[in-house]
């Protein structure tokens, strides 16, 4: 006995279950294969009036015995609670030690069996057995200190089952409860004889899902209609099994057919009902078969390629799964469908019964074929849906784990609806996993033929090491390190689930097209060379990546930014990351993706649809934001003419106007993109022309110009969807004048030449850091600014501000959520310099968006500091989510200080503080993207020189709406 060995438990009763006391009955030895089945007679003799019991299925009991082992059976009637234990034992006693598995059932309403339902919630791992069946695992490997057996319970039929196996058969283990939870449920011998004895009109109807067996009658009954039915070129796979919807529980007889006429020769569709009404209420699911030359098949097939996602029947068989099918009656439905037997076959069921609909097409590639009454006596051959007249010749390869991945949001989502045993299902799934294995498609594929080998090695794997692949093989039971001399023997399954777990691992990694070949299972057992095993790695690589939907823009722009996140082997969330970053692009509006293969094992092409965005958009704003010397209050304009040369380039211009006429500010920029890594090259003007209109100083004509003209050329050198970092390199020219008197030059303070001029050449080196975590993002930023003497930049004396100076501006601001309504917004600012500026280039306080509670650059001076503190609290939000009306109370502070010997004398008051509140409404009077902001300060400084103007009194508004 391979397993099993020493078996660690205290009793043989608690080793079945933790059930209580049982009883042993009945003995059964050296058995033939039908291992359990075939005493199903005995079983339910032993079986309470009220019970029910499944079996698992025989040829994964096969798996746990080797060809010359005895084995005896066991069966335990609980003797103090209503339950039943089956125990499979290796000798003819019932010694713990020769325990191979065992099975049990109890009323899930006994102490007992609450027990142990709690102890694994507690401690195990869940995991869907059936669509109605959810179990927990309790690893025995796991628990500390080990046990020698794993455990399975689960609730159905309102009683608890258990599957008990040795810890290093996990997973044939899984498949043995897995096989319970489906199989149809075997009731007691009484509870038989008085369903029959009892008045037809008082018999109780259930309504749990059942297996319908379709070999023991069912549908298997309406074979020779279907085949009266079916096209001459037209033939009928039945499914071995089936999950019905809601069922009677004792008359199967009630199925009905019904055949949907068609209007050609080559399509049939059967209708099946669970009642004699062919009512809604009692649908079930259609079933179709088509020719392989249905040109309205190979037209549905291809638009459930195109529109669904993919489903692995098998190695060798790829479904389509769409959702929402309209079209009769009985809508909206769910449909799948397949190429098989050079034919199209398709399934529609309700889509609350989805999953039933996956059951019944695992089962199904595999079923019976009905062949037409009326087609010539010719053999159907299954061919597996290669679609091929010589398949016997032509290798097969399995298909790739993702063939199509529907993209929402510029996000590829795994939807690969694979046929994996239960698990494939990680502990926290809540989705239910499809109920058959494909490794269980022919069971004579997994018999225990075996062989022996010196080791499993894995070819083709570029990304993974022989260490990462060690625990799966211990997983199946197979030793990683044997020593030179030292051998094992291994069976085909083992060897299939080293390669599913070869492949999961890089699934979970991200390389969903990734995928390790299992041996050939028609060659098994001669797999071995030399002694070892080869377990081929296909590692995905992405062909072409095709680009629709541009207009204007080039669709290498949309291509160069997606190859930034091709990999080899491809990985999924780095193709996602830029189908995100290009979700956010200005230039686009939406962006959907499709990953779909091209044939070739292991490599996929990348379909990508694109909507660009509108060219144009625009902005108009009002505001208080602007000194009141020149007039607080403030109208702006700006606009932005997108992609005008197709490759992604902006220009952009702005324009803002006091209500007195006293500042015109204008600012025009030109963006030219210069790589996929979002660098760009950008050229600035911005005239500005300023006026004094306040009535005190109105008759001194005081006016300043200001012209400056920049490039900048910014290149990120890191970029992603969570962090952002890049470099900045820029040059300014500034040139300002003021004059007296309308036209007189005069300066303004000690600077500026005696005609009022002053000029700066300065270069900028900035760097820029964003990163974003679950509860908010950091933005920082930091400028070094050289001032020189270029184009002959203002030089003065060392002991008088010029264009020559070293200065370091530094931003930070944090968002931190708080809770659902609280986001808090912190922001700091810090200048620091050695040399003494001019006014152009010193730091300045005070202001709606500087430090509220003073007027508009209430302070200014070669150094300084800001620091601001707002929490944002959400009142009410929009449907979409986003707040709508939200309160916001703050802080503000802020300071600055001149550079010692500075001539330009400052107030004594440098220091500012306000606190306040703000009120922020989006969509404003349900107008979508007007948004006004309002704000009220109380100083806490009192300021000698403050004036009579809102600002002073600290209110602040801004109203803004644009086009996007």
């Amino acid at each position: 006995m391979k397993h099993a060995s020493s078996i660690l438990i205290r009793s043989i009763f608690t080793s079945l279950f933790l059930l209580g006391d049982f009883t042993a009955d009945l003995a059964l030895a050296n058995e033939p294969p039908a291992i359990l089945a075939s005493h199903r007679s005995q079983l339910q003799s032993q079986l309470p009036s009220h019970l029910t019991m499944r079996l698992p299925a025989d040829s994964w009991l096969q798996e746990l015995l080797t060809s010359e082992e005895d084995y005896s059976v066991h069966i335990f009637p609980a003797s103090a609670e209503s339950g039943l234990a089956i125990g499979l034992f290796t000798c003819d006693d019932i010694s713990p030690d020769c325990l191979i598995a065992s099975f049990s059932t109890l009323e899930v309403s006994s102490p007992t069996a609450q027990a142990a339902l709690q102890q694994h919630q507690a401690a195990a791992a869940p995991i869907t057995l059936a669509p109605e069946a959810r179990g927990y695992l309790l690893d025995g490997s796991k628990l500390s200190p080990q046990a020698e057996l794993s455990s399975v319970v689960w609730v159905q039929d309102n009683q608890l089952y258990a599957v008990r196996f040795p810890a290093d058969v996990r997973q044939t283990g899984l498949y043995l409860a897995h096989s319970m939870a489906i199989a149809p449920p075997l009731s007691g011998i009484s509870t038989i004889t008085e369903t029959a004895n009892a008045p037809t009109e008082e018999s109780e109807v259930t309504t749990r899902n059942q297996i319908i067996e379709l070999s023991s009658g069912g549908l298997a009954a309406l074979a020779e209609a279907l085949a009266q039915q079916l096209p001459a070129a037209v033939s009928m796979r039945l499914p071995e099994r089936m999950l019905s919807l809601e069922t009677t529980a004792n008359d199967e007889a009630n199925y009905q057919l019904e055949v949907i006429p068609t209007t050609t020769s080559d399509t049939l569709t059967a209708s099946i009902f669970t009642c004699r009404a062919t009512t809604p209420d009692c649908f079930l699911g259609h079933f179709s078969a088509s020719a392989g030359t249905s040109a309205a098949a190979e037209d549905l097939h291809r638009q459930h390629q195109e529109q669904g996602n993919s489903v692995t029947l098998s190695r060798e068989i790829t479904a389509y799964v769409l959702e929402l099918v309209e079209g009769d009656a009985f809508s909206p439905l769910v449909s799948v469908m397949w190429q098989q037997d050079r034919q199209f076959y398709r399934l529609q069921f309700p889509v609350q019964a989805r999953q039933n609909m996956l059951f019944t097409a695992l089962s199904m590639i595999k079923g019976p074929i009905v062949v037409s009454a009326h087609s010539e006596p010719v053999a159907v051959t299954a061919d597996n849906g290669r679609g091929d007249e010589s398949l016997s010749s032509i290798p097969e390869e399995p298909a790739p784990l993702l063939q199509l991945q529907e993209v929402e949001t510029a996000a590829i989502s795994d939807s690969t609806a694979q046929a994996l045993p239960p698990d494939s299902v990680s502990p926290d799934a809540s989705e239910e996993a499809v109920p058959a294995p494909a490794s269980e498609a022919e069971p004579s594929l997994l018999e225990r033929a075996e062989i022996e080998i010196r080791g499993v090695e894995v070819k083709g794997s570029t990304i993974f090491d022989k260490i990462d692949f060690q625990p799966i093989l211990e997983e199946a039971g197979i030793h990683p390190n044997l020593l030179e001399n030292e051998t094992q023997t291994v069976n085909l399954p083992q060897l299939i689930n080293v390669a599913n777990g070869i492949t999961q691992l890089y699934v979970d990694q991200g390389y969903i097209t990734s995928q390790a070949i299992p041996p050939n299972r028609d060659n098994f057992p001669d797999v071995s060379e030399n002694g070892i095993v080869y377990l081929q790695v296909i590692e995905g690589q992405l062909g072409e990546i095709n680009i629709q939907g541009t207009e204007h823009l080039q669709e290498s722009y949309v291509r160069s930014r997606l190859e930034l996140g091709v990999t080899s082997p491809l990985r999924i969330d780095r193709i996602e990351e830029q189908l995100r970053l290009l979700q956010v692009d200005p230039n686009l509006s939406a962006v959907e993706a499709t990953l779909k293969p091209t044939g070739t094992l292991g490599l996929s092409n990348l379909e990508v649809t694109v909507e660009e965005a509108p060219t144009f958009v625009a902005g108009i704003s009002v505001d208080n934001y602007s000194p009141p010397r020149v007039g607080s209050e403030r109208t702006g304009i700006d606009v932005a003419l997108r992609n005008l040369a197709g490759w992604g380039d902006s220009l952009s211009g702005s324009y803002f106007r006091s209500t007195t006429g006293g500042a015109e500010v204008f600012d025009f920029r030109y963006t030219v993109p210069l790589n996929a890594m979002n660098g760009t090259l950008q050229f600035r003007a911005a005239p500005e022309r300023n006026e004094v209109t306040l009535s005190d100083f109105r008759e001194l004509g005081l006016r300043g110009e200001i012209e400056r003209y920049g490039v900048q050329l910014r290149q990120p050198v890191i970029r992603s969807l969570n962090e952002e970092l890049a470099l900045s390199l820029g040059f300014t020219f500034q040139e300002g004048q003021t004059f007296v008197f309308d036209q007189e030059p005069a300066p303004f303070g000690i600077g500026p030449d005696e005609d009022g001029v002053s000029r700066t050449s300065v270069f900028t080196f900035r760097q820029e850091y964003v990163s974003r975590d679950s509860f908010g993002a950091w933005a920082l930023q930091s400028q070094f600014n050289f001032g020189t003497g270029l184009f002959e930049a203002t030089a003065n004396p060392s002991s008088i501000p010029d264009g020559q100076f070293f200065s370091w501006l530094f931003q930070a601001q944090r968002l931190q959520r708080l809770s659902d309504k609280h986001l808090l917004v912190i922001g700091a600012d810090v200048q620091l310099t050695p040399n003494m500026l001019l006014p152009a280039h010193q730091f300045t306080i005070g202001g709606g968006q500087l430090v509220r509670g003073f007027r508009q650059n209430a302070r200014s001076g070669d150094n300084g500091f800001r620091f601001s503190i707002e929490d944002r609290i959400t009142v009410t939000r929009l449907p979409s989510g986003v707040p709508e009306v939200q309160l916001a109370p703050f802080v503000d502070m802020g300071m600055v200080w001149n550079t010692a010997g500075n001539p330009n004398i400052l107030p004594e008051q440098r220091f500012l503080a306000g606190v306040g509140i703000g009120g922020i409404w989006d969509w404003f009077l349900g107008i979508e993207r007007l948004s006004v902001r309002l704000d009220y300060a109380l100083p806490l400084i009192d300021l000698e020189d403050r004036g009579n103007n809102a600002q002073d009194s600290g209110f602040y508004f801004r109203v803004n709406y644009r086009t996007e």
